[in-house]
Protein backbone atom coordinates (compact mmCIF):
# COMPACT_ATOMS: atom_id res chain seq x y z
CA UNK A 1 0.00 0.00 0.00
CA UNK A 2 2.74 2.15 0.59
CA UNK A 3 3.61 4.64 -2.36
CA UNK A 4 7.33 4.80 -1.76
CA UNK A 5 9.90 3.66 0.68
CA UNK A 6 8.64 2.79 4.06
CA UNK A 7 10.24 4.43 7.27
CA UNK A 8 9.47 3.01 10.98
CA UNK A 9 10.28 6.03 13.77
CA UNK A 10 10.40 4.67 16.91
CA UNK A 11 10.10 6.95 19.75
CA UNK A 12 10.64 6.46 23.41
CA UNK A 13 7.98 6.75 25.66
CA UNK A 14 9.44 8.85 28.72
CA UNK A 15 8.10 8.42 32.20
CA UNK A 16 6.15 11.38 32.76
CA UNK A 17 4.54 13.76 30.31
CA UNK A 18 3.27 10.95 28.55
CA UNK A 19 0.26 12.66 26.68
CA UNK A 20 2.12 15.51 26.13
CA UNK A 21 5.42 13.53 24.35
CA UNK A 22 2.85 11.50 22.25
CA UNK A 23 0.84 14.39 20.42
CA UNK A 24 4.06 16.46 19.81
CA UNK A 25 6.00 14.19 17.40
CA UNK A 26 2.78 13.25 15.84
CA UNK A 27 1.51 16.97 15.30
CA UNK A 28 5.10 17.58 13.84
CA UNK A 29 4.72 15.19 11.46
CA UNK A 30 2.01 16.06 10.60
CA UNK A 31 2.87 18.85 9.37
CA UNK A 32 5.47 17.67 7.11
CA UNK A 33 4.87 16.95 3.51
CA UNK A 34 6.53 13.19 2.86
CA UNK A 35 6.38 13.05 -0.81
CA UNK A 36 8.66 9.58 -1.00
CA UNK A 37 8.11 8.36 2.73
CA UNK A 38 5.40 6.85 5.04
CA UNK A 39 5.48 7.35 8.30
CA UNK A 40 4.66 4.79 10.99
CA UNK A 41 5.15 5.55 14.81
CA UNK A 42 5.72 2.89 17.42
CA UNK A 43 5.76 3.77 21.27
CA UNK A 44 8.59 1.90 23.29
CA UNK A 45 11.51 1.37 25.05
CA UNK A 46 14.77 1.62 22.94
CA UNK A 47 16.50 -0.54 24.80
CA UNK A 48 14.25 -3.27 24.14
CA UNK A 49 15.12 -5.68 22.14
CA UNK A 50 11.15 -6.98 21.52
CA UNK A 51 10.59 -3.51 20.59
CA UNK A 52 12.79 -3.36 17.67
CA UNK A 53 11.67 -6.61 16.95
CA UNK A 54 8.08 -5.62 16.54
CA UNK A 55 9.27 -2.60 14.64
CA UNK A 56 10.66 -4.97 11.92
CA UNK A 57 14.66 -3.90 12.33
CA UNK A 58 15.65 -7.28 10.82
CA UNK A 59 13.92 -6.39 7.93
CA UNK A 60 15.35 -3.02 7.60
CA UNK A 61 18.41 -2.20 5.08
CA UNK A 62 19.44 0.62 6.64
CA UNK A 63 18.85 1.74 10.71
CA UNK A 64 19.65 4.99 12.30
CA UNK A 65 19.94 5.25 16.17
CA UNK A 66 19.37 9.08 17.69
CA UNK A 67 19.70 10.30 21.30
CA UNK A 68 16.60 9.69 22.94
CA UNK A 69 16.93 13.14 24.24
CA UNK A 70 19.19 14.87 21.75
CA UNK A 71 21.80 17.02 23.76
CA UNK A 72 22.07 21.03 22.29
CA UNK A 73 24.05 23.42 22.79
CA UNK A 74 23.11 24.54 26.13
CA UNK A 75 23.03 21.31 27.53
CA UNK A 76 25.14 20.11 30.41
CA UNK A 77 27.67 17.05 30.47
CA UNK A 78 25.44 14.93 32.40
CA UNK A 79 22.70 15.28 29.23
CA UNK A 80 24.89 14.40 26.99
CA UNK A 81 26.58 11.51 29.24
CA UNK A 82 22.98 10.71 29.53
CA UNK A 83 21.93 10.60 25.61
CA UNK A 84 24.89 8.28 24.98
CA UNK A 85 24.23 5.88 27.34
CA UNK A 86 20.75 5.37 26.26
CA UNK A 87 22.45 5.12 22.26
CA UNK A 88 24.82 2.60 23.45
CA UNK A 89 21.70 0.69 25.21
CA UNK A 90 19.91 0.44 21.80
CA UNK A 91 22.68 -0.61 20.42
CA UNK A 92 23.33 -3.60 22.23
CA UNK A 93 19.59 -4.56 21.80
CA UNK A 94 19.52 -3.94 18.31
CA UNK A 95 22.39 -6.80 18.17
CA UNK A 96 20.65 -9.59 18.87
CA UNK A 97 17.73 -8.93 16.27
CA UNK A 98 19.12 -6.64 13.17
CA UNK A 99 19.64 -8.30 9.93
CA UNK A 100 23.85 -8.78 9.11
CA UNK A 101 23.17 -7.17 6.19
CA UNK A 102 21.60 -3.95 7.82
CA UNK A 103 23.73 -0.90 7.84
CA UNK A 104 23.44 1.00 11.26
CA UNK A 105 24.41 5.03 11.89
CA UNK A 106 24.69 5.81 14.81
CA UNK A 107 25.16 9.73 16.53
CA UNK A 108 27.44 9.95 19.45
CA UNK A 109 27.61 13.37 21.10
CA UNK A 110 31.87 12.94 22.20
CA UNK A 111 34.69 11.27 21.24
CA UNK A 112 35.12 8.99 24.00
CA UNK A 113 32.08 7.41 23.18
CA UNK A 114 32.56 6.81 19.47
CA UNK A 115 35.91 5.00 20.62
CA UNK A 116 34.03 3.25 23.03
CA UNK A 117 31.14 1.99 20.49
CA UNK A 118 34.01 1.15 17.97
CA UNK A 119 35.95 -0.84 19.48
CA UNK A 120 32.58 -3.08 21.08
CA UNK A 121 30.83 -3.30 17.87
CA UNK A 122 33.53 -2.52 14.81
CA UNK A 123 33.59 0.75 12.43
CA UNK A 124 32.86 -1.81 9.84
CA UNK A 125 29.36 -2.75 10.70
CA UNK A 126 28.36 0.58 12.44
CA UNK A 127 28.97 3.93 11.19
CA UNK A 128 29.32 6.34 13.79
CA UNK A 129 28.74 10.11 13.59
CA UNK A 130 30.43 12.10 15.89
CA UNK A 131 28.17 15.35 17.25
CA UNK A 132 31.84 16.45 18.22
CA UNK A 133 32.25 18.00 14.67
CA UNK A 134 29.81 20.62 15.30
CA UNK A 135 32.81 22.72 17.40
CA UNK A 136 35.08 21.78 15.11
CA UNK A 137 32.39 23.45 12.43
CA UNK A 138 31.37 26.41 14.43
CA UNK A 139 35.26 27.18 14.83
CA UNK A 140 35.76 27.61 11.36
CA UNK A 141 32.37 29.11 10.86
CA UNK A 142 33.17 31.95 13.88
CA UNK A 143 36.48 32.71 11.87
CA UNK A 144 35.78 33.43 8.16
CA UNK A 145 32.40 34.40 7.08
CA UNK A 146 30.52 32.78 4.61
CA UNK A 147 31.56 29.17 5.24
CA UNK A 148 27.85 28.01 6.91
CA UNK A 149 25.91 28.72 3.56
CA UNK A 150 28.40 27.43 1.53
CA UNK A 151 28.52 23.81 4.13
CA UNK A 152 24.74 24.08 4.15
CA UNK A 153 24.80 23.88 0.30
CA UNK A 154 27.13 21.12 0.30
CA UNK A 155 25.00 19.10 2.66
CA UNK A 156 21.89 19.67 1.06
CA UNK A 157 19.56 16.89 -0.86
CA UNK A 158 18.69 19.18 -3.94
CA UNK A 159 22.14 21.10 -3.84
CA UNK A 160 25.56 20.49 -5.40
CA UNK A 161 27.29 17.95 -3.16
CA UNK A 162 30.98 16.07 -2.48
CA UNK A 163 30.28 12.81 -4.53
CA UNK A 164 32.46 9.87 -3.67
CA UNK A 165 33.11 7.77 -7.00
CA UNK A 166 34.89 4.95 -8.09
CA UNK A 167 36.30 4.67 -11.41
CA UNK A 168 38.62 2.06 -11.95
CA UNK A 169 38.58 2.32 -15.63
CA UNK A 170 40.39 5.48 -14.99
CA UNK A 171 43.34 3.53 -13.58
CA UNK A 172 47.25 5.00 -14.60
CA UNK A 173 46.15 8.43 -15.08
CA UNK A 174 47.86 11.65 -12.95
CA UNK A 175 45.56 13.49 -10.63
CA UNK A 176 46.22 16.50 -12.92
CA UNK A 177 44.70 14.97 -16.11
CA UNK A 178 41.44 13.35 -13.52
CA UNK A 179 41.01 17.38 -12.66
CA UNK A 180 41.66 18.60 -16.73
CA UNK A 181 38.87 15.84 -17.84
CA UNK A 182 36.09 15.85 -15.34
CA UNK A 183 34.51 19.36 -17.44
CA UNK A 184 31.21 19.03 -15.72
CA UNK A 185 31.85 18.48 -12.41
CA UNK A 186 34.90 18.93 -10.56
CA UNK A 187 37.55 16.90 -9.15
CA UNK A 188 38.73 17.36 -5.71
CA UNK A 189 40.93 14.81 -3.99
CA UNK A 190 41.12 10.86 -3.79
CA UNK A 191 40.46 8.42 -1.09
CA UNK A 192 43.01 5.67 -0.84
CA UNK A 193 42.98 2.51 1.74
CA UNK A 194 40.77 4.82 3.64
CA UNK A 195 42.93 8.00 3.51
CA UNK A 196 40.98 10.70 2.51
CA UNK A 197 43.19 13.91 0.80
CA UNK A 198 42.19 16.98 -1.28
CA UNK A 199 45.00 17.46 -3.90
CA UNK A 200 45.89 20.59 -5.76
CA UNK A 201 44.84 20.79 -9.46
CA UNK A 202 47.61 20.37 -10.70
CA UNK A 203 49.47 17.05 -8.30
CA UNK A 204 50.97 14.44 -10.12
CA UNK A 205 50.05 11.62 -7.66
CA UNK A 206 49.36 8.30 -10.11
CA UNK A 207 45.66 7.13 -9.62
CA UNK A 208 45.03 3.85 -9.13
CA UNK A 209 42.14 1.02 -9.86
CA UNK A 210 41.68 0.64 -5.80
CA UNK A 211 41.10 4.66 -5.32
CA UNK A 212 37.80 6.52 -4.81
CA UNK A 213 37.60 10.32 -6.36
CA UNK A 214 35.61 13.07 -4.86
CA UNK A 215 33.97 14.73 -7.39
CA UNK A 216 31.96 17.94 -6.67
CA UNK A 217 28.25 17.87 -9.02
CA UNK A 218 24.51 17.62 -7.90
CA UNK A 219 23.71 14.21 -6.61
CA UNK A 220 23.06 11.25 -8.53
CA UNK A 221 25.58 12.73 -11.34
CA UNK A 222 28.48 11.73 -12.45
CA UNK A 223 28.29 8.30 -12.18
CA UNK A 224 30.80 7.44 -15.38
CA UNK A 225 33.69 8.87 -16.19
CA UNK A 226 34.53 10.99 -18.99
CA UNK A 227 34.69 8.51 -21.97
CA UNK A 228 37.55 10.59 -23.00
CA UNK A 229 39.95 10.19 -19.77
CA UNK A 230 38.52 6.31 -20.52
CA UNK A 231 40.79 6.28 -23.54
CA UNK A 232 42.71 8.14 -22.49
CA UNK A 233 43.73 5.58 -19.32
CA UNK A 234 43.45 2.40 -21.55
CA UNK A 235 46.17 3.79 -23.93
CA UNK A 236 48.44 4.45 -20.85
CA UNK A 237 47.90 1.21 -19.61
CA UNK A 238 48.87 -0.27 -23.03
CA UNK A 239 52.09 2.00 -23.34
CA UNK A 240 53.25 0.57 -20.01
CA UNK A 241 52.41 -2.86 -20.69
CA UNK A 242 54.45 -2.74 -23.81
CA UNK A 243 57.26 -1.61 -21.82
CA UNK A 244 56.98 -4.23 -19.53
CA UNK A 245 56.85 -2.04 -16.53
CA UNK A 246 53.21 -3.58 -15.23
CA UNK A 247 55.05 -5.33 -12.49
CA UNK A 248 57.49 -2.73 -11.58
CA UNK A 249 56.84 -0.10 -8.82
CA UNK A 250 58.07 2.68 -10.71
CA UNK A 251 55.20 2.59 -13.55
CA UNK A 252 52.99 3.54 -10.74
CA UNK A 253 54.91 7.21 -10.07
CA UNK A 254 56.19 9.53 -12.19
CA UNK A 255 58.62 12.56 -11.73
CA UNK A 256 57.61 14.82 -9.26
CA UNK A 257 57.76 18.07 -10.19
CA UNK A 258 59.52 20.60 -8.37
CA UNK A 259 57.52 23.13 -5.97
CA UNK A 260 57.08 26.05 -7.78
CA UNK A 261 56.68 28.06 -4.18
CA UNK A 262 53.17 28.81 -5.28
CA UNK A 263 51.41 27.29 -2.36
CA UNK A 264 48.75 29.39 -0.82
CA UNK A 265 50.22 31.26 2.35
CA UNK A 266 48.13 33.39 4.13
CA UNK A 267 49.02 36.56 6.48
CA UNK A 268 48.41 35.15 9.94
CA UNK A 269 47.43 37.31 12.66
CA UNK A 270 47.35 37.25 15.87
CA UNK A 271 43.70 37.24 16.97
CA UNK A 272 41.35 37.90 20.23
CA UNK A 273 38.15 36.59 20.24
CA UNK A 274 35.36 37.68 22.63
CA UNK A 275 33.19 34.99 23.76
CA UNK A 276 29.59 35.96 24.56
CA UNK A 277 28.01 33.07 27.74
CA UNK A 278 29.18 29.84 28.70
CA UNK A 279 27.18 26.85 27.23
CA UNK A 280 28.54 22.99 27.68
CA UNK A 281 30.26 23.30 24.01
CA UNK A 282 32.25 26.40 24.97
CA UNK A 283 34.94 24.61 26.98
CA UNK A 284 34.83 22.59 22.99
CA UNK A 285 34.74 25.09 20.97
CA UNK A 286 37.70 26.34 22.70
CA UNK A 287 40.50 23.37 22.70
CA UNK A 288 39.82 23.77 18.92
CA UNK A 289 40.63 27.40 18.72
CA UNK A 290 43.78 26.50 20.06
CA UNK A 291 44.95 24.58 17.44
CA UNK A 292 44.80 26.89 14.92
CA UNK A 293 45.69 30.61 16.42
CA UNK A 294 49.03 32.07 16.61
CA UNK A 295 50.64 31.75 19.86
CA UNK A 296 50.15 34.94 22.36
CA UNK A 297 45.92 35.23 20.94
CA UNK A 298 43.52 36.08 23.95
CA UNK A 299 39.63 34.63 24.05
CA UNK A 300 37.99 36.62 27.00
CA UNK A 301 34.92 34.65 28.19
CA UNK A 302 31.49 36.94 29.71
CA UNK A 303 29.50 35.12 31.75
CA UNK A 304 27.75 34.47 34.58
CA UNK A 305 28.59 30.91 35.26
CA UNK A 306 31.40 30.83 38.61
CA UNK A 307 35.11 31.55 37.14
CA UNK A 308 36.21 28.62 39.61
CA UNK A 309 34.22 25.88 37.69
CA UNK A 310 35.02 27.26 34.02
CA UNK A 311 38.61 27.15 35.03
CA UNK A 312 38.66 23.60 36.44
CA UNK A 313 36.51 22.50 32.91
CA UNK A 314 39.20 24.41 31.03
CA UNK A 315 42.14 22.66 32.43
CA UNK A 316 40.40 19.38 32.31
CA UNK A 317 38.66 19.44 28.79
CA UNK A 318 41.58 21.76 26.77
CA UNK A 319 44.50 21.12 29.33
CA UNK A 320 45.77 24.57 30.35
CA UNK A 321 47.08 26.08 33.21
CA UNK A 322 45.82 28.75 35.39
CA UNK A 323 47.76 31.50 35.85
CA UNK A 324 47.29 34.33 38.61
CA UNK A 325 48.23 37.77 38.62
CA UNK A 326 47.62 40.53 40.87
CA UNK A 327 46.10 43.08 38.24
CA UNK A 328 43.37 39.69 37.27
CA UNK A 329 43.02 39.51 41.11
CA UNK A 330 41.80 42.83 41.98
CA UNK A 331 39.11 42.96 39.15
CA UNK A 332 38.01 39.20 40.24
CA UNK A 333 39.04 37.66 36.96
CA UNK A 334 41.71 34.62 36.11
CA UNK A 335 43.41 33.85 33.01
CA UNK A 336 43.93 30.23 31.77
CA UNK A 337 47.09 29.61 29.27
CA UNK A 338 46.79 26.93 26.52
CA UNK A 339 49.13 25.99 23.50
CA UNK A 340 48.91 29.27 21.98
CA UNK A 341 45.72 31.34 23.92
CA UNK A 342 45.30 32.68 26.61
CA UNK A 343 41.86 32.69 27.88
CA UNK A 344 40.43 35.40 30.30
CA UNK A 345 37.53 34.69 32.49
CA UNK A 346 35.18 37.68 33.43
CA UNK A 347 32.24 37.21 35.79
CA UNK A 348 29.03 38.80 34.30
CA UNK A 349 25.77 38.93 32.30
CA UNK A 350 26.23 38.89 28.68
CA UNK A 351 22.56 40.72 28.48
CA UNK A 352 24.05 43.89 30.15
CA UNK A 353 25.37 46.52 28.11
CA UNK A 354 28.01 47.42 31.07
CA UNK A 355 29.36 44.08 31.36
CA UNK A 356 29.56 43.62 27.79
CA UNK A 357 31.40 46.93 27.57
CA UNK A 358 34.06 45.78 30.13
CA UNK A 359 34.55 42.42 28.70
CA UNK A 360 35.24 44.47 25.11
CA UNK A 361 37.83 46.80 27.28
CA UNK A 362 39.76 44.04 28.26
CA UNK A 363 39.54 42.27 24.88
CA UNK A 364 41.01 45.47 22.61
CA UNK A 365 43.17 46.69 24.84
CA UNK A 366 46.31 45.74 23.34
CA UNK A 367 44.93 44.86 19.99
CA UNK A 368 45.98 46.80 17.06
CA UNK A 369 44.29 46.99 13.88
CA UNK A 370 46.91 45.96 11.63
CA UNK A 371 48.19 43.26 13.37
CA UNK A 372 45.27 41.94 15.28
CA UNK A 373 41.95 39.83 14.36
CA UNK A 374 39.23 41.21 16.30
CA UNK A 375 35.83 39.03 16.51
CA UNK A 376 33.13 37.63 18.98
CA UNK A 377 31.18 34.96 19.19
CA UNK A 378 27.88 34.02 21.21
CA UNK A 379 27.73 31.19 22.53
CA UNK A 380 24.42 31.63 25.24
CA UNK A 381 24.25 30.60 28.83
CA UNK A 382 23.71 27.33 30.30
CA UNK A 383 20.46 28.61 31.98
CA UNK A 384 18.79 30.21 29.28
CA UNK A 385 17.53 26.81 27.70
CA UNK A 386 15.65 26.31 31.12
CA UNK A 387 13.90 29.84 31.43
CA UNK A 388 13.32 30.12 27.77
CA UNK A 389 9.68 28.46 27.38
CA UNK A 390 11.09 27.19 23.98
CA UNK A 391 13.46 27.33 21.55
CA UNK A 392 12.13 30.97 19.83
CA UNK A 393 12.79 32.75 23.54
CA UNK A 394 16.29 31.48 23.65
CA UNK A 395 17.40 32.52 20.13
CA UNK A 396 15.69 35.52 21.19
CA UNK A 397 17.95 35.97 24.15
CA UNK A 398 21.21 34.96 21.67
CA UNK A 399 20.25 38.03 19.45
CA UNK A 400 20.40 40.23 21.89
CA UNK A 401 23.26 39.29 23.42
CA UNK A 402 24.87 39.13 19.43
CA UNK A 403 23.52 42.79 18.87
CA UNK A 404 25.14 43.97 22.74
CA UNK A 405 28.34 42.55 21.40
CA UNK A 406 27.94 44.16 17.83
CA UNK A 407 27.41 47.21 19.91
CA UNK A 408 30.39 47.10 22.28
CA UNK A 409 32.57 47.01 19.11
CA UNK A 410 30.93 49.94 17.54
CA UNK A 411 31.64 51.98 20.93
CA UNK A 412 35.26 51.01 20.75
CA UNK A 413 36.04 51.79 17.05
CA UNK A 414 35.73 48.39 15.80
CA UNK A 415 32.90 48.26 13.68
CA UNK A 416 32.51 45.64 11.08
CA UNK A 417 34.31 43.06 13.72
CA UNK A 418 33.03 39.73 12.67
CA UNK A 419 30.11 38.23 15.11
CA UNK A 420 28.75 34.89 14.93
CA UNK A 421 26.34 33.41 16.73
CA UNK A 422 24.53 29.78 16.88
CA UNK A 423 20.75 29.63 16.77
CA UNK A 424 18.36 26.91 18.00
CA UNK A 425 15.54 27.57 15.41
CA UNK A 426 17.37 27.03 11.78
CA UNK A 427 13.98 29.09 10.47
CA UNK A 428 15.60 31.96 11.34
CA UNK A 429 19.05 32.01 10.01
CA UNK A 430 18.46 33.72 6.74
CA UNK A 431 16.16 36.27 8.36
CA UNK A 432 18.74 37.59 10.74
CA UNK A 433 21.63 37.23 8.21
CA UNK A 434 19.63 39.44 5.74
CA UNK A 435 19.50 42.45 8.62
CA UNK A 436 22.72 42.47 9.83
CA UNK A 437 25.35 41.51 7.30
CA UNK A 438 28.21 41.89 9.82
CA UNK A 439 26.37 38.69 11.80
CA UNK A 440 27.32 35.19 10.53
CA UNK A 441 24.24 33.36 11.75
CA UNK A 442 24.70 29.61 11.75
CA UNK A 443 22.16 26.81 13.09
CA UNK A 444 24.55 23.77 14.40
CA UNK A 445 21.47 21.72 14.96
CA UNK A 446 20.08 22.01 11.33
CA UNK A 447 23.30 21.61 9.88
CA UNK A 448 24.28 18.25 12.06
CA UNK A 449 20.54 17.01 10.92
CA UNK A 450 21.57 17.46 7.03
CA UNK A 451 25.23 15.65 8.13
CA UNK A 452 23.70 12.60 9.44
CA UNK A 453 21.68 12.33 6.53
CA UNK A 454 24.29 12.88 4.19
CA UNK A 455 26.38 9.94 6.18
CA UNK A 456 23.80 7.33 6.04
CA UNK A 457 23.34 7.70 2.41
CA UNK A 458 27.05 8.09 1.90
CA UNK A 459 29.22 6.74 4.89
CA UNK A 460 32.30 7.52 3.41
CA UNK A 461 31.38 11.76 3.83
CA UNK A 462 31.73 11.30 7.73
CA UNK A 463 36.01 10.74 5.96
CA UNK A 464 35.69 13.52 3.76
CA UNK A 465 34.21 16.34 6.26
CA UNK A 466 36.12 15.00 9.15
CA UNK A 467 39.22 15.73 7.38
CA UNK A 468 38.43 19.34 6.16
CA UNK A 469 37.98 20.20 9.55
CA UNK A 470 41.08 18.98 11.28
CA UNK A 471 44.14 21.50 11.17
CA UNK A 472 46.41 19.81 9.01
CA UNK A 473 43.90 18.68 6.41
CA UNK A 474 42.62 21.37 3.17
CA UNK A 475 40.28 23.82 3.94
CA UNK A 476 37.72 25.72 2.20
CA UNK A 477 38.06 29.30 1.91
CA UNK A 478 36.01 32.46 0.51
CA UNK A 479 39.03 34.56 -0.73
CA UNK A 480 38.38 37.99 -2.77
CA UNK A 481 38.31 38.29 -6.44
CA UNK A 482 41.41 40.99 -6.06
CA UNK A 483 43.89 37.76 -4.66
CA UNK A 484 43.39 36.19 -8.07
CA UNK A 485 44.12 39.50 -10.29
CA UNK A 486 47.47 38.92 -11.24
CA UNK A 487 47.03 35.88 -13.17
CA UNK A 488 43.48 36.70 -14.62
CA UNK A 489 44.83 39.98 -16.47
CA UNK A 490 46.75 37.69 -18.61
CA UNK A 491 43.76 35.17 -19.11
CA UNK A 492 41.71 38.52 -20.13
CA UNK A 493 42.13 37.85 -23.52
CA UNK A 494 42.02 34.33 -23.17
CA UNK A 495 39.09 33.94 -22.09
CA UNK A 496 36.99 35.83 -24.05
CA UNK A 497 38.30 33.65 -27.50
CA UNK A 498 37.00 31.13 -25.62
CA UNK A 499 33.75 32.64 -25.30
CA UNK A 500 33.68 33.80 -28.65
CA UNK A 501 34.57 29.86 -29.63
CA UNK A 502 31.36 29.13 -27.90
CA UNK A 503 29.47 31.24 -30.03
CA UNK A 504 30.71 30.40 -33.12
CA UNK A 505 29.34 26.70 -32.69
CA UNK A 506 26.24 27.63 -31.47
CA UNK A 507 26.50 26.53 -28.32
CA UNK A 508 26.33 29.33 -25.95
CA UNK A 509 22.67 31.12 -27.53
CA UNK A 510 20.88 28.40 -25.59
CA UNK A 511 22.43 29.83 -22.27
CA UNK A 512 20.69 33.18 -22.78
CA UNK A 513 23.93 34.71 -24.04
CA UNK A 514 23.39 37.57 -26.58
CA UNK A 515 25.51 37.90 -29.19
CA UNK A 516 26.48 40.62 -31.47
CA UNK A 517 27.55 40.88 -34.92
CA UNK A 518 30.04 42.61 -36.64
CA UNK A 519 31.08 42.84 -40.39
CA UNK A 520 34.42 42.77 -42.21
CA UNK A 521 36.00 44.05 -45.07
CA UNK A 522 34.22 41.31 -47.50
CA UNK A 523 30.82 42.28 -45.92
CA UNK A 524 30.59 39.15 -44.12
CA UNK A 525 29.34 38.97 -41.02
CA UNK A 526 30.54 37.15 -37.89
CA UNK A 527 29.55 36.57 -34.22
CA UNK A 528 32.19 38.28 -31.92
CA UNK A 529 32.00 37.97 -27.86
CA UNK A 530 29.93 40.65 -26.47
CA UNK A 531 32.01 43.27 -24.12
CA UNK A 532 30.55 41.80 -20.12
CA UNK A 533 32.24 42.69 -16.96
CA UNK A 534 34.02 40.40 -14.86
CA UNK A 535 35.63 36.87 -15.72
CA UNK A 536 34.58 33.64 -16.50
CA UNK A 537 34.71 30.44 -14.12
CA UNK A 538 37.40 28.89 -16.43
CA UNK A 539 39.51 31.73 -15.94
CA UNK A 540 39.48 31.65 -12.19
CA UNK A 541 39.99 27.78 -12.02
CA UNK A 542 43.00 28.30 -14.13
CA UNK A 543 44.29 31.76 -12.29
CA UNK A 544 43.76 29.46 -8.47
CA UNK A 545 45.52 26.45 -9.93
CA UNK A 546 48.86 28.54 -10.05
CA UNK A 547 48.36 29.25 -6.60
CA UNK A 548 47.85 25.09 -5.99
CA UNK A 549 43.91 25.71 -5.01
CA UNK A 550 41.05 24.42 -6.22
CA UNK A 551 38.37 26.85 -7.05
CA UNK A 552 35.29 25.05 -6.65
CA UNK A 553 32.31 27.98 -6.60
CA UNK A 554 31.45 31.35 -6.29
CA UNK A 555 29.87 33.54 -3.08
CA UNK A 556 28.13 36.49 -4.86
CA UNK A 557 27.75 39.68 -3.39
CA UNK A 558 24.01 38.97 -2.25
CA UNK A 559 25.02 35.95 -0.24
CA UNK A 560 24.03 33.66 -2.83
CA UNK A 561 26.06 30.91 -3.22
CA UNK A 562 26.96 28.88 -6.42
CA UNK A 563 28.96 25.83 -6.34
CA UNK A 564 30.44 24.04 -9.75
CA UNK A 565 29.07 26.62 -12.03
CA UNK A 566 28.77 25.21 -15.65
CA UNK A 567 29.33 26.03 -18.51
CA UNK A 568 32.61 27.09 -16.75
CA UNK A 569 33.50 29.80 -19.99
CA UNK A 570 30.08 31.71 -19.91
CA UNK A 571 29.60 32.54 -15.85
CA UNK A 572 30.75 35.32 -14.60
CA UNK A 573 32.30 36.33 -11.58
CA UNK A 574 31.76 40.08 -10.67
CA UNK A 575 34.29 42.11 -9.24
CA UNK A 576 32.07 42.20 -5.64
CA UNK A 577 31.60 38.73 -6.06
CA UNK A 578 34.01 36.03 -3.82
CA UNK A 579 35.59 32.81 -5.41
CA UNK A 580 35.50 29.44 -2.67
CA UNK A 581 38.47 27.07 -2.83
CA UNK A 582 39.79 24.56 -1.02
CA UNK A 583 43.48 24.97 -0.26
CA UNK A 584 45.77 23.71 1.83
CA UNK A 585 47.18 25.32 5.08
CA UNK A 586 51.87 24.58 5.17
CA UNK A 587 51.18 21.57 7.46
CA UNK A 588 49.04 20.06 4.50
CA UNK A 589 51.39 19.14 1.87
CA UNK A 590 53.10 16.86 4.25
CA UNK A 591 50.32 14.51 3.74
CA UNK A 592 50.49 14.62 -0.25
CA UNK A 593 53.74 13.74 0.08
CA UNK A 594 52.91 10.84 2.22
CA UNK A 595 50.00 9.90 -0.31
CA UNK A 596 52.61 9.94 -2.81
CA UNK A 597 55.31 7.81 -0.89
Amino acid sequence: RCKGPLKVVLLMEPKSSVTNYRESPRAELSRSNFKNLTMLIRIGSLSDASIFQLAGTSAASQIIVLPSSSPSVSSGPDQRNQADANVLSSLLALTAVKSDSSRVIVESSKPSTTETIGSIFGSDNVTIVDQSIASKMFNHFARQRGLFAIYSELLSHTGTIINVRSFPTLDGLTYRELNDGFRKSLVCGIIRNGQVTFLPPMDSTVFHAEDKVMVISKKQTQRQPPPGLVRLAAKRRETLEMKNLRNVNAERKIPLEKDSGTHFSRVRKHERTYVSGWASSTPFYIRELDKYVLPGSEVVILSQQSVIEREEILVSVCGGRIKRSPFWARNNNTVVELNNLRVINIRGNPLSKIDSSHAMSCLVRHAKSSQTRVSAVVCGELNWANTAKDPKELDNLLIMSCLLAEQAFADYGRAGSDVAVNLTDGSRVEQLSRARKSVEVVSMNSLMGLYTAQVAEHPYLNRVYRNLFTPDGAKIYVKKLSRFEGRLKQFKHDQRDAVGELIDADSVSQDGLSTTKTTDVDGVQKARAPEVDGYSFEAICQAARFQNERAIGIKRADGRVEMNPYPRPVVRVMPNDSVIVIAYDCKGTKLIEELRD
